[in-house]
């Protein structure tokens, strides 16, 4: 049921029939912490009538109740709350799926995004650079290093920063480094 689910969610896009599985297959199994998983999915989807950051967080959170070790479901809540302006919230969610398994770039990158929202750029600076040391390919990091030296003024560091990302398939560093120092790489 809950890979009917899955099928009709991303291959289909039938929203509603995925809902109506998932919520069969949690009638039949309500311990089945996928379930919830997939729902709080389905519920953070803007494609889905019925889209509601809300409901999506309830069902992560039940996901984390019934398996207190699933990071994945911290780190999508994490994002949710980001998404919500709440980042205290935010801020807990990333660190509890940080040390749930902290070999993941995106759980430091995303962290060191509220950090950034919140105007602390040293502190986001040393959450990228840690995704960076767990994965040094990956751009995202990169990119969004760029701006928090940008913002603590260490142009020529973040130009690197931006060059690096660039590299690495950011278009978005590209922009910026053509924006605040009008180089195009």
């Amino acid at each position: 049921m809950i890979n009917m689910g899955i099928i009709l969610e991303t291959k289909d896009k039938n929203f509603s029939e995925a809902e109506h599985w998932y919520n069969k297959a949690s009638a039949v199994n309500p311990d089945n912490h996928m379930v919830y998983y997939n729902m709080g999915f389905l519920y953070s989807n803007k494609e889905f009538n019925k889209y509601d950051i809300d409901k999506a967080i309830g069902y992560y959170q039940k996901v984390v109740t019934l398996k207190p070790d699933h990071d994945l479901s911290y780190f999508y809540m994490g994002n949710l709350y980001t998404n919500k302006k709440d980042y205290p919230k935010a801020i807990s969610a990333f660190e509890k799926a940080i040390q749930l398994y902290g070999k993941d770039p995106a759980y430091y990158n995303n962290l060191g995004l509220v950090y950034e929202f919140q105007k602390e750029y040293a502190k986001a600076e040393g959450y990228y650079r840690k995704s960076i040391e767990i994965d040094a390919s990956y751009g995202a990091a990169w990119e969004s290093l760029g701006y928090a030296l940008y913002y603590q003024h260490k142009d020529n560091e973040a130009i690197e920063a931006w060059k690096k990302a660039s590299s690495l398939g950011k278009t978005g560093a590209k922009e910026a480094l053509k924006k605040y120092f009008n180089i195009t790489y």
